[in-house]
């Protein structure tokens, strides 16, 4: 299972690597599989490659989209190695001096599943991002670019809707890449360093210039350019059918998040925003879509450009490449007639968006295994965090006490029960027990348990899984059945399983 020759300490390598997971949702879903191969810069194997599966926790309740999806059941990583273990190697290998950790869709995805998964296991969630010449990518965002700005060379397919798509197996099946088993970690993993090649030994400068992009600096240069001209910015919020790009304009830092910058779409004209007042501005920009619909809104041209996501940023100068204006269809005189108008009202859109971003989103209660964004540790704390690993199973339950932050204390609780369930107390137990309960038939606000969401599901999945799907589905409805049996039933819940 684990294949393994170490690159050098001082060289500068790129971690390719690929979760695969039993759901969508990375503050509470679960990891089922990772995979990594190491390379160089220049896209050259070292040798190292890693493939582990993760022992699932005996409260998982599996999506069975994802399931179906990977063909992964709960069954299947039985054997796998334990979660803190499994998440104690993957911080290993990103933690290596020089390594940037890459993958496809790996910034929104893969990566805040391990942030979330170090979180949950005392690991810092942030170690391996700075520090050492370590640093991170994602090869979608670049495969948007590459198909806004430097197209030739590559076929680049469309979805059903006919609008371009960038999902890895169609690229690959698009340019002849082999990608035999998708949503195979491995298989995954090996696919996008191939289609990594393909861009790079066709556009070696643009190549070079996207790569510098994870580079905090290199993102606020460009960005700073836009008080002299739009810049042009690539990201999946973008329709595809417009290239995934639109000229922006800065409006201000975020006010209390300063590695995000505030940006304004300039296909839009300023008076969209300009004619809100800023109650309106901060009800359109923080409710959800449904909300917005049901009143017949649009949400504002505004979002947030995260300096720590490597994100695309190109001088408006790339508007003279041929071609792209229609590609992208952009109107230069348009957006240079926006962008002078937002900077004629430059004060009063950084005011009015700095008081809207400053009240945010309402807040709501939170649970403290997912609340990783819910502010930083103290270095107190950080300290205890660290030594967690090291800690005799017997002791943690000691070293919990001398937390600082509340979230820590019940995230060593549950680390206990899941890991060392043999150093709860009876009463522990009980209650470990009544809290997987609760939280399996629990209503939420929508009147909703997350045993209801999975029976919803999985009857959804029914209608038209083939006969391997029924399989997978079985097995899923299998599983969860347990989880009930151990759970629900123990705690003398009367929401069980339906059958």
């Amino acid at each position: 299972m684990v294949q393994r020759q170490r690159a050098s300490n001082t060289q500068r390598t790129m971690l390719w690597y690929d979760l695969e997971t039993f759901g969508a949702i990375p503050p509470s879903s679960r990891p089922a599989q990772f995979a990594a191969i190491r390379t160089t810069e220049k896209l050259v194997s070292t040798g190292e490659q890693e493939v582990l599966y993760c022992r699932p926790d005996e409260d998982l309740v599996p999506a069975p989209a994802a399931c179906l999806v990977t063909g992964l059941v709960p069954q299947d990583c039985r054997d796998g190695v334990p979660e803190p273990e499994f998440f104690r190697l993957i911080n290993m290998m990103m933690l290596q001096a020089g390594t940037c950790s890459v993958g496809y869709n790996s910034i929104r995805f893969d990566d805040e599943f391990v942030r979330h998964g170090f979180w949950r296991n005392f690991i810092d969630p942030y170690g391996r991002e700075y520090g050492g010449g370590r640093t991170r990518w994602d090869l979608l965002d670049v495969s948007r670019a590459m198909h806004a700005f430097r197209w030739q060379g590559v076929d680049w397919p469309l979805g059903d809707d006919g609008r371009p798509s960038f999902k890895l197996e169609m690229l690959c099946a698009a340019n002849g890449i082999e990608h035999e088993d998708a949503h195979d970690a491995l298989s995954d993993v090996r696919a996008t360093i191939d289609l990594a090649r393909l861009y790079r030994g066709l556009q070696p400068k643009m190549f070079e210039y996207l790569f510098d992009l994870r580079h905090a600096n290199e993102v606020m240069k460009v960005l700073d350019e836009s008080s002299t001209g739009p810049v042009l910015h690539t990201s999946g919020r973008i329709p595809s059918e417009l290239g995934c790009t639109s000229p922006v304009v800065v409006l201000s830092r975020h006010p209390s998040q300063k590695n995000k910058y505030i940006v304004m779409d300039l296909r839009h004209d300023p008076s969209e925003v300009l004619d809100l007042d800023a109650e309106e501005l901060n009800d359109r920009l923080f409710s959800t879509r449904d909300e917005l619909n049901a009143m017949g809104l649009e949400r504002p041209p505004i979002k947030e450009i995260h300096l720590k996501r490597s994100p695309i940023v190109l001088p408006w100068s790339c508007m003279r490449i041929e071609g792209v204006d229609q590609r992208l269809q952009i109107e230069p005189d348009h957006v240079l007639k926006h962008w002078e108008k937002a900077q004629t009202n430059m004060k009063r859109l950084a005011s009015m968006v700095t008081d809207a971003y400053s009240v945010g989103f309402p807040d709501h209660e939170r649970d403290p295994e997912t609340d990783l964004y819910g502010g930083f540790l103290q270095d107190t704390d950080r300290k205890l965090v660290s030594r967690v690993p090291r800690t005799p199973p017997a002791e943690l339950d000691s070293l919990a006490g001398e937390f600082l932050d509340g979230r820590l204390a019940e995230l060593m609780f549950r680390y206990r029960a899941r890991n060392h369930r043999e150093t709860l107390s009876e009463d522990e137990s009980r209650l470990w027990t009544r809290q997987v309960a609760e939280r399996l038939c629990s209503k939420d606000r929508h009147g909703v348990s997350q045993l209801d969401r999975f029976r919803d599901e999985l009857e959804h999945h029914r209608q038209s899984a083939d006969e391997e799907g029924q399989q997978v589905l079985d097995s899923v409805e299998q599983w969860v059945a347990d989880v009930c049996s151990r759970f629900t039933e123990q705690a003398g819940s009367d929401h069980t399983m339906p059958g």
